[in-house]
């Protein structure tokens, strides 16, 4: 039987404007004026439609869906979306992915679909991309940036997560920072066996045992899926966090008294008159001459003011 139709979409991997991350934490202060592309999640699905020639997005519900495919690297290279809620010209179609290939089917009856190569004689109609926070090795202090996890495949079909090479040194970052270096080839050593990391095909990328020649498939996956109820965790932490910032501030002010004058935080202390009509000035005039059995004339008295550091008491001079 031959298909009906089938529609096939290319998979592109662009980055979020780095406001979207300020825009998840709640800090962009541009708020709706921002022209950057504000998401309510650290990834977000978008298809073009080819009558419009726009970006749109996937709906909510779709986006974290297709995200939860996305990380799950047990999955078959070819699995199903159903349940996808996407409206498309040809109605009652199968939705399918093939993450590795990025690529996105949609036809008929996919048991008619055997040979994938077949696939670049269909037309293509709309390319699909992922838009995805910096990685944490870009900013480390991103919180809502994405932290990737890279697999090798073994011999009986199990993804492995890499851990550290023969010096003990970290696998995980040092490709990803060789990836997002745009180096096509990585190599390391694990066990006395030299190993080189193929990233020149994002879509079949793959490892080589330099000495015997064996391959194996590899994979760059998200290492969660983090849903709205993270980012809202996240950010009732980050208040919290924040409220207690400033608690500790409020703090280190109550050690400072309160009359004295303002002063620039870099300063280490600042000599400040004291006229001599206030208070403070009587009350340090009559300390002083106590101190002293004659008759003195005192023309000015100042406060030296020196802000309190961490362990230290305040002193008022």
């Amino acid at each position: 039987m031959a298909l009906n139709a089938i529609m096939v979409m290319f998979i592109r991997i662009s980055r979020i404007h780095p406001s979207v991350s300020e825009f998840l934490l709640g800090k962009c202060k541009k708020g709706s004026k921002c022209s950057g592309h504000h998401c309510t999640l650290p990834f977000h699905w978008q298809f073009k439609d080819p009558e419009m020639d726009e970006w749109e997005s996937f709906s909510e519900i779709d986006n974290e869906k297709l995200e939860k495919l996305y990380c799950d690297v047990m999955l078959e290279e070819l699995c199903s979306a159903i349940g996808f809620d996407i409206s498309f010209e040809f109605e009652g179609c199968d939705l399918n992915f093939l993450l590795d290939n990025k690529l996105m089917i949609v036809q008929t009856n996919f048991e008619d679909f055997q040979d994938l190569e077949d696939v670049e004689d269909f037309e293509v109609i709309a390319p699909i991309r992922r838009l995805s926070t910096e990685s944490y090795i870009t900013n480390p202090g991103n919180h809502v940036a994405t932290a990737w996890t890279w697999y090798w495949k073994e011999q009986d079909g199990i993804w492995l997560q890499y851990d550290v090479d023969q010096l003990g040194r970290d696998l995980q970052r040092s490709i990803e920072e060789a990836f997002l270096n745009k180096t096509n080839c990585f190599k390391f050593t694990i066990s006395n066996q030299d190993y080189a990391l193929d990233f020149s095909k994002p879509t079949d990328m793959h490892q080589e045992n330099l000495t015997y020649g064996t391959t194996r498939k590899v994979r760059r996956r998200p290492a969660e899926v983090k849903s709205g109820a993270d980012i809202l965790e996240l950010k009732r932490s980050r208040e919290v966090s924040s409220a207690e910032e400033k608690q500790d501030k409020m703090k280190q002010n109550d050690k400072v008294p309160s009359h004295w004058s303002w002063m620039p935080s870099d300063e280490q202390y600042k000599r400040i008159p004291i006229t001599a009509m206030s208070s403070e000035y009587n009350e340090v005039e009559t300390l002083f001459k106590k101190t002293i059995n004659k008759s003195v004339t005192i023309n000015s008295i100042e406060r030296v003011q020196k802000p309190v550091h961490v362990g230290e008491v305040p002193k008022v001079f």
